[in-house]
């Protein structure tokens, strides 16, 4: 089912040495703030795909200039490998959904840039079960390389830079007032940022954003 084998053993693939052992020096901080038009390009590569299997990309981002329906289906050669590319002018925000799995990737880019994305296919569909979950929890099955590559997996591995809206964010803001809503956000936002400067292993371009 969906590349993993229905005898309690995870078909094994074979990750690349380099991210399993994977360091960063600290990225440059981001360019000056002014719109620059070109091309993001997202290279990505489904380690355990299967030609044939059920398993589908489907992508959406902030561009201005892509609408916002229904998330398009990305191609997937029979290697595995993939390729998003965008216009735009501005910092972008890809997210990739993968059939099945409930929780999407973001990926950062800006104009010009190229991001690599690896994905252990077999380890994430572990990962996302009900009853292999627990076994895999932190097991890590994305990496990135390229541009912003340590930018992308601490925002990926740091669940505090993933916006306001978690735990019970909707019953506290049941029966809010804009005022009273405001006050929260606001609230929540100082309590992440409070974290995030206390974790001095992020980089300067994680903190920034």
């Amino acid at each position: 089912v969906l590349g993993v084998n229905l005898n309690n053993v995870k078909p094994e693939v074979q990750v690349p040495a380099d991210l399993k052992s994977q360091q960063f020096s600290n990225e440059d901080d981001f360019p000056s703030p002014k719109l620059r038009f070109g091309k993001s390009i997202s290279r990505g590569q489904l380690l355990g795909y299967r030609p044939g299997s059920e398993v589908t990309i489907s992508s959406s981002n902030t561009s201005w200039f892509v609408g916002r329906g229904i998330p398009p289906a990305v191609p997937v050669k029979e290697d595995g490998s993939f390729e998003i590319e965008c216009y735009t002018v501005a910092p972008l925000n890809t997210t990739l959904y993968i059939s099945g799995i409930s929780s999407p990737i973001d990926v950062f880019s800006l104009p010009g840039s190229e991001v690599e994305i690896i994905i252990d296919l077999p380890t994430c569909f572990m990962a996302h079960s009900r009853i292999r979950g627990k076994d895999y929890k932190g097991v890590p099955y994305v990496w990135f390389r390229g541009d912003y590559a340590r930018l992308n997996t601490e925002i990926l591995n740091n669940k505090v830079l993933n916006g306001i809206i978690e735990g019970e964010f909707f019953s506290d803001i049941c029966g809010m007032t804009p005022l009273q809503y405001k006050k929260y956000c606001w609230k929540v936002l100082e309590k992440k940022r409070s974290e995030v400067e206390k974790n001095k292993g992020l980089g300067t371009m994680t903190r920034r954003i």
